[in-house]
C-alpha cells in the first residue's frame, strides 16, 4: 500500500472506526489515488494513481465499493464529528442543508438510474437528465481562512430511486421512500448523533412536506412556503366546554392573503449583502404539513413596492388622546 503523508494519515485515522482493518487499507489507497489522480477519477484511475496497478489486482478496489464491509453512514458521521470540532463552536447550533442532486450516468447496467428533473441545467427546455439522484445532507460552516462566505460540506447521502410502475408480473410494486423521507432519515441520524445540540435545517420547497414533521423538536426547519399553503393562528386555550378542543386557531390565509397586510405591519430591515427590505413576520400553524408544531412565516418584499394597502385609522376611544394603529 502507498505510504501516506503523516498529516493525511492522521486525518484518515479518525475515520478508522467505520472500516475493518483490510478495508481501511484499501480506503487509504483510494484516497491517495483520488488526490494524486490527473483526469477522470474512476476506480481504476485512482488505483493507477496510487501506483498499485500491476502490484495488486484492481478487483480489490471494485470490491471495496461492491462487497466490502464498511458503513457509509458511520463514515459520514465521523466526518461530521471532525468538522464540528474544527469549524463549529460547541455552543452554536448544527446548521444543515438538505437537497437532491443528479449525477449524470449512462449505460444499461448502471444501478438506480432514471430520468430526473434537474433545474441546474441550461437551457430551460432541457431540464431532464438521465442518471442517479442522491439526497444529500451537508454541514454549513464558515471557514475563517476562506472569508465570510458560508460553505456546505456534504456528510450523508442516500440514493433515491422511484417506485417502479405496475406491470403484469408485478401489479403492486413495493413503495420506495421519497426524497423528503430519505432526507428526514439522514437528519434524524445527525440529531441522534448529537442529542444535546440544536439542529437548524434549511431546504427548498420540495422538502416542505409532512415527511419532515416527525423530526425532533430541537430540529428547526427553514423552507419556502408553497403558494397554496394555508396558515392558521396558534391553537386557542381550552374553553372548558364538552367536546374535542380545537387543534388550530382561526384561518390567517395563504401567502397572497398574508402579503395583503397593511403597510403598518411591515418593518424595514437591513439584509447583509442585499440592502433594505420590508419584512412581515407571522406566527402560527401550517397544520396540513407540520401539524401542531409552531411555524414562523417571514414574507419579504422590496421597499419600492407601492401596492401595500394602508392600515385603516380607528376612531379614538372615549377619553383617549390621539389615534393608534396595529403595528403587528
Amino acid at each position: 500500500m502507498p505510504v501516506l503523508p503523516s498529516s493525511l494519515a492522521a486525518i484518515l485515522s479518525l475515520l478508522r472506526p467505520a472500516f475493518t482493518a483490510p478495508t481501511f487499507q484499501i480506503f487509504g489507497a483510494l484516497v491517495a489515488g483520488m488526490v494524486g489522480r490527473v483526469g477522470e477519477h474512476t476506480v481504476t484511475g485512482m488505483w493507477q494513481a496510487a501506483r498499485l496497478a500491476g502490484r495488486l489486482h484492481h478487483s480489490r478496489a471494485h470490491d471495496f465499493f461492491a462487497r466490502a464491509r464498511w458503513s457509509a453512514d458511520e463514515l459520514g458521521l465521523l466526518v461530521l464529528d471532525f468538522l464540528l470540532g474544527r469549524f463549529v463552536d460547541p455552543e452554536e447550533p448544527i446548521r444543515l442543508a438538505l437537497d437532491a442532486t443528479v449525477f449524470a450516468r449512462s449505460g444499461p447496467k448502471v444501478h438506480g438510474t432514471s430520468w430526473h428533473h434537474d433545474s441546474s441545467t441550461a437551457p430551460r427546455r432541457h431540464r431532464f437528465r438521465f442518471g442517479n439522484c442522491f439526497v444529500v445532507v451537508g454541514l454549513v460552516v464558515r471557514i475563517p481562512a476562506l472569508g465570510a462566505r458560508a460553505w456546505c460540506l456534504p456528510v450523508l447521502f442516500r440514493l433515491w430511486t422511484p417506485t417502479p410502475k405496475p406491470t403484469k408480473a408485478n401489479p403492486e410494486p413495493k413503495r420506495r421512500p421519497s426524497q423528503p423521507e430519505l432526507g428526514a432519515l439522514l437528519v434524524t441520524k445527525v440529531a441522534e448523533r448529537h442529542p444535546r445540540r440544536q439542529v437548524d435545517l434549511v431546504g427548498d420547497s420540495a422538502f416542505g412536506c409532512r415527511a419532515l414533521a416527525g423530526l425532533p423538536e430541537r430540529v428547526s426547519v427553514t423552507t419556502r412556503l408553497r403558494s397554496n399553503a394555508v396558515i392558521h393562528a396558534p391553537r386557542p386555550p381550552r374553553t372548558g366546554k364538552r367536546g374535542r378542543p380545537r387543534v388550530r386557531g382561526e384561518r390567517l390565509g395563504n401567502p397572497r392573503e398574508l402579503a395583503a397586510a397593511p403597510a403598518s405591519r411591515w418593518h424595514e430591515v437591513e439584509v447583509p449583502g442585499r440592502g433594505a427590505a420590508l419584512v412581515l413576520v407571522i406566527d402560527g400553524l401550517w397544520y396540513s404539513v407540520f401539524g401542531a408544531r409552531a411555524v414562523q412565516v417571514i414574507l419579504v418584499r422590496e421597499p419600492a413596492d407601492a401596492d401595500l394597502p394602508e392600515a385603516p385609522v380607528p376612531e379614538p376611544e372615549a377619553g383617549a388622546a390621539g389615534t393608534g394603529g396595529d403595528d403587528g
